[in-house]
């Protein structure tokens, strides 16, 4: 019995982590796509605000500002679940993007309460 919950718990824990994987990556692709058309963000200048599919964490924002060759990205998190998965995986959001944007210099990734 105690196989089976310890496998349970596993399996748990496995679809946890693909979520997040998942999630991680849809940033990463939003995020990389939007810089990509936008002239102001290629050139290093200027501010757009993404909001994101709501299976996507939970339709929240993301707000992106480049200034001097540096990418600042806030993100405002729709539920707690979804401040959760970002707060867990700010390193990781920040090396991803920083491998698909090299042009900024340095790239960060905050969390704030999504205003109402």
């Amino acid at each position: 019995m105690r196989d089976i919950i310890a496998n349970a718990d596993a399996l748990a824990a496995s679809a946890r982590t693909s979520e997040i994987a998942a999630t991680v990556s849809e940033i990463v692709e939003a995020v990389s796509a939007q810089i990509e058309v936008t002239p102001s963000l290629i050139k290093g200048e200027g501010e757009i605000v993404l909001r994101l599919k709501p299976t996507v964490l939970d339709g929240s924002e993301i707000k992106l500002t480049a200034k001097s060759g540096e990418l600042s990205i806030v993100v405002a998190p729709a539920t707690q679940h979804a401040a959760q998965i970002v707060s867990t995986n700010i390193p990781q959001l920040e090396r991803a993007l920083a491998e698909h944007l090299p042009a900024f210099s340095n790239i960060s990734v905050m969390l704030r309460k999504k205003e109402k």
